[in-house]
């Protein structure tokens, strides 16, 4: 159960919503970004500690906004 929490909440939220969504906001200001350059440098485990974060908190905020508009749209 650990594990399918862990993957829902790390691979579908964090990795695909947040990195995603931080991805094609930030592309209109900078058109030379890259998806990589939101995880973080592999060498700096702040710099990929921030990047999670950031991510996390983005995949979350753009989840809640979806069911907001799934819910509105049905009710």
């Amino acid at each position: 159960m650990e594990f399918l929490a862990e993957s829902i909440l790390g691979g579908f939220i964090i990795r695909f919503l947040g990195v995603n969504t931080r991805y094609y906001l930030l592309k209109f200001f900078k058109k030379s970004l890259k998806k990589e350059d939101l995880l973080g440098d592999p060498e700096d485990a702040g710099s990929q500690f921030g990047n999670g974060v950031l991510n996390a908190i983005v995949g979350f905020c753009t989840l809640f906004a979806l069911f907001y508009l799934v819910g509105s749209i049905f009710f």
